[in-house]
């Protein structure tokens, strides 16, 4: 795969990924994203370290506390020098004595959540959270079309879908859209399965994307899926603004989202 050409959008790279972008370099990240085979692998290469973190959290810890460190030990050694934060992870995994490299990958991966992305503080609108998801049935997508690679693809990850395995499903889903972007529903389902698994932040950058390109009712359930994604981050006025438009359009969710925005109301109201 030939590497991007454009510097400005590589070293966008690790903070659309970390989710420490500003607004105006997100769209332009992304819109890049649509066009760049190199910058979309390398984002959601990444992913896959935030998916070993929450299998092996457990174990990682105790290899943590086996070799004695803390999580205040690892930050304070990772602040000694002007490196970037990346490269003194590496370093700092890598240095670790006897240590294979699964257990260094896996342990990267929970120094990079803890340091890099601190979990949501709790908010009272996750109560309020819907995870009921929409349903798919395979094969309706292939009838009078090609069954072209990326299309195979997505169907098999949509049988881990139907089944309740998210995880594969995103999986599968992310190797198709490393084919073909351009199915705003490939969006729409990557981002419904990650929010499945409560990875909020992967799953706003791709419900954005579904509801970007999607139109009629992918846009609709976009939009739903990416308020909760929105509240379950605590980010109530992105949240809002999305309800309030699926409510306007009188279809499938309106009643629900008219109903979560009274509950946002009045979650307010009692912190008021």
């Amino acid at each position: 795969m030939p590497e991007c050409t454009d510097p400005r959008m590589r070293s966008m790279i690790y903070s659309y990924e970390m989710d420490q972008i500003a607004d105006v370099d997100r769209d332009l990240f992304e819109e890049h994203l649509l066009t760049c085979s190199f910058c979309l692998g390398e984002v959601q290469s990444m992913h896959h370290l935030s998916t070993a973190m929450i299998a092996n959290r457990e174990a990682v810890l105790d290899v943590l506390r086996a070799d004695g460190l803390t999580f205040d030990r690892v930050r304070r050694r990772l602040t000694e020098t002007r490196e970037t934060l990346w490269s003194r992870l590496g370093e700092f995994v890598r240095g670790w004595p006897g240590r294979s490299a699964l257990a260094g990958a896996v342990a990267m991966a929970i120094l990079m959540v803890f340091l890099l992305r601190p979990q949501p503080s709790s908010n009272p609108f996750r109560g309020d959270l819907s995870f009921d998801l929409p349903a798919y049935q395979n094969g309706l997508q292939l009838r009078g079309g090609p069954q072209d690679e990326a299309t195979k693809l997505f169907e098999s990850a949509m049988e881990f879908y139907v089944r309740g395995d998210y995880a594969s499903a995103v999986s599968g889903i992310q190797h198709a859209l490393r084919l073909d972007s351009s199915h705003p529903d490939r969006w729409l389902y990557l981002g419904v399965s990650q929010y499945a698994l409560r990875d909020s932040k992967s799953a706003i950058k791709s419900l954005r994307q579904a509801d970007r390109e999607g139109q009629g009712l992918t846009q609709i359930r976009a939009r739903w899926y990416l308020a909760q994604s929105y509240l379950f981050e605590g980010k109530v006025d992105r949240a809002r603004a999305l309800l309030e438009s699926v409510a306007a359009q009188n279809g499938e969710r309106a009643d629900d989202a008219k109903l979560l925005l009274a509950r946002i109301s009045e979650h307010e109201r009692q912190r008021q």
